[in-house]
């Protein structure tokens, strides 16, 4: 049986098979290159009956949806990962009955992020942007000793009741807040300035606000633009309230320009005030990078503002233009571009998730993207099609493509000054394996067809 092989992040750790299926142990992850690529390794089993690994890898703990069978080997590189992406990664054994083990413990790139928080003397309006290990309220103050008098929190119900909960330290036996948690928001009243540092994992969970005043944590370690992080409830809520340095900020989206409060940022807690019970979800922020020259990218999110303009704005001056591509099913088909410096010439407006884009730049830069996932199938014409890539998880280019199998000739792809291609007739030989976030691609159809990842 296979026991369970043990991933790490650096270190090789032992894993052993069995005639029947128990788990390996976890795998060794080392980052070789910022948004590109990563190892995993482990120490080999050696059992006679051992035939090999799967690699295991997705966005979610414990729900990976991904597998590649890398045969009886104990590392592998997976290319493509984006920066401000969590990834999850599992191991099992298999020996040459077919026998499967259970998962690994699981691996983490880039690992459990950590917040500091700064506080200032008197009054501080917090939040905890990530999910804690450990929730215990005197756990997490304890490194603000001496300075800290007091936390307290705020909660009501679909009734309108409020309450207040408290942590004194000086009071433990009277204390009715024990833990904190990633969502909600605190005033925090200190002595003297302290730092809280916080140890988790990012969360997307959704808040549920009801009609009223809500304190509410900032489930991000990014900062965004108050109408961007509040875009799911846009047009369900009246006001925002912020209070930093002993001075209270506000939103009112009827007159952004005029408010003082533009951005929310990670650590700090808001009071919403909302016109019925609505649930409010997090945009995602993704990250691509583009080199000196030409790059074949596509976006991985559905942009909250698709204006192109908008988009690259954060590439100058590096951006010289941006082409993109467009077949009809009678084979009619066209270019359209975008130079920031003939504005009024340029015939292309928006970007889209779904799209490829040759984007051509006079040095290195970066594109962040704020938008929702999106599993929006894609129509494509037979012939050349010029597409992207819309997932945050990297694939091998046939399961990215399984929807389509026996319907397309060819896919390239451009990389490093390069062109790349994928055979389907020729799977081992092709140079591209592996289709990646941010990146776009040609596939060349045989015919009209739709395509859905998996």
């Amino acid at each position: 049986m296979s026991r369970i092989p043990y991933l790490v992040f650096v270190l090789f750790l032992a894993v052993t098979v069995f005639l029947f299926a128990t788990s390996p142990c976890s795998p060794s992850v080392h980052h070789a290159n910022a948004a590109t690529s990563i190892t995993l390794a482990w120490d080999p089993n050696s059992e006679p009956d051992l035939a090999g690994y799967k690699l295991y890898y997705g966005t979610a703990n414990g729900a990976y949806g991904f597998a590649i069978d890398v045969g009886n080997q104990t590392s592998y590189t997976i290319s493509g990962f984006l920066e401000g992406v969590d990834y999850k990664f599992a191991v099992t054994a298999y020996n040459v009955y077919g026998l499967e083990s259970a998962f690994s413990d699981e691996a983490s790139y880039p690992g459990p992020p950590f917040v500091t928080i700064p506080l200032s003397a008197g009054l501080n309006l917090i939040s905890l942007p990530l999910q804690l290990f450990n929730p215990s309220i005197s756990a997490l103050t304890e490194q603000l000793s001496p300075c800290l008098f007091q936390v307290l929190a705020y909660t009501r119900d679909a009734e309108g009741y409020d309450t207040w909960l408290y942590y004194d330290p000086s009071m433990p036996e009277q204390t009715t807040l024990s833990t904190m948690d990633a969502g909600k928001g605190y005033w925090v009243d200190m002595a003297c300035p302290g730092e809280m540092t916080v140890v988790g994992n990012r969360t997307t969970n959704p808040i549920a606000l009801i009609p009223g005043l809500n304190l509410v944590g900032y489930n991000s370690l990014t900062p965004l633009p108050v109408s961007e992080a509040l875009a799911s409830i846009a047009n369900k809520y009246t006001f925002v309230w912020g209070y930093k340095d002993d001075q209270w900020t506000f939103y009112d989206p009827a007159d952004q320009t005029g408010s003082t409060l533009q951005v929310l940022t990670p650590g700090s807690g808001y009071w919403i005030e909302v016109l019925e019970d609505t649930i409010w979800t997090l945009p995602s922020v993704v990250t691509v990078s583009l080199t000196a020259g030409l790059n074949l990218i596509s976006l991985p999110l559905e942009p909250l503002n698709s204006s192109i303009s908008a988009l690259t704005e954060q590439l100058s001056p590096c951006l010289i233009e941006v082409d993109a591509y467009t077949q009809d099913s009678e084979g009619n088909d066209s270019w359209l571009f975008y130079d920031p410096s003939q504005l009024d010439q340029s015939t292309l407006s928006t970007m889209e998730s779904g799209k490829g884009y040759w984007v051509d730049m006079a040095c290195p830069g970066e594109m962040s993207v704020v938008g929702n996932r999106t599993t929006n199938p894609i129509t494509l014409v037979p012939g050349l099609n010029l597409v992207g890539y819309s997932s945050l998880t990297p694939l091998p280019v046939s399961q990215a493509l399984s929807s389509i199998a026996n319907q397309y000739n060819f896919v390239w792809g451009y990389k490093d000054d390069e062109w790349i291609y994928y055979d389907p007739a020729d799977g081992t030989g092709s140079t591209l394996q592996v289709l990646t976030p941010g990146s776009g691609y040609w596939i060349e159809a045989i015919e009209e067809t739709v395509w859905t990842l998996p």
